[in-house]
Formats: structure tokens, sequence, C-alpha cells
């Protein structure tokens, strides 16, 4: 089973998609916590893939997404946002790829298969 990182702010979202991607065979672990306890946690885990929403309070995002980048470089990272926009300013080479909020799963479930496939 691959495991899926899934950083956002947003518990409630965290919650509902976890449960979304555990229903599509996937090990989902939810994070909303500082990014020393990430970069430990990705270490532990070794996510097969990274969802992050872009809308990180002091655009922590794209600085947390540069840093896993140098520090995995072959890791992907998955951007989310509701500001479409967003992805035109950002150095979009810090992201493998992106989707917009909102969303439906099965657009959600055939970018993670393009990128880490399913078990």
């Amino acid at each position: 089973m691959k495991t899926i990182l899934i950083i956002d702010p947003d518990l409630n979202l965290l919650g509902v998609l976890c449960h979304a991607l555990e229903m599509n065979n996937y090990e989902a672990i939810g994070y909303s916590g500082h990014e020393l306890e990430l970069i430990n946690l990705i270490q532990s885990i070794a996510p097969s893939l990274i969802l992050i929403n872009l809308s990180l309070p002091s655009d922590k995002s794209v600085e947390w997404c540069c840093r896993m980048k140098f520090l995995y470089p072959n890791l992907p990272i998955v951007a989310m946002s509701c500001n479409e926009n967003i992805f035109k300013k950002k150095n979009r080479w810090i992201f493998d790829a992106n989707i917009g909020k909102p969303f439906d799963l099965i657009s959600l479930y055939a970018l993670i298969e393009r990128h880490i496939g399913i078990t």
C-alpha cells in the first residue's frame, strides 16, 4: 500500500481527504504541524506522494515545498489551492502537479495514479 502525506491546516479537510484516499487503497496521513516535525515525519513514513495546500499561513507551503524538493528531489508534490492564479505566480518547478479546489475525487485519483500508481 502506497502512502500519501496530506499537508493542510484544515483538520476537517484532512479527515475527508484521508478517508477518500483510504477508500482508493492508499494509506493517507494528514499533517498540520510545524516544518521541523514535517521533515521527521517524511523520514519516518517515506511517503510516495505529498498533497499540500498552498494556502498555509504566511505562504509557508511554498517554503515547505522548496525544502522538501531539496531534501527529497524524487518525491512527487501535488499542490492544492482554491486560487487557480497561484499556480501561475509560484515557481512551478517545486510542484510536480497541481489541482484546483474544489476538485472531484475522480480527478484527484487520476492525478495521483499518474504520479505513483495504485497498489
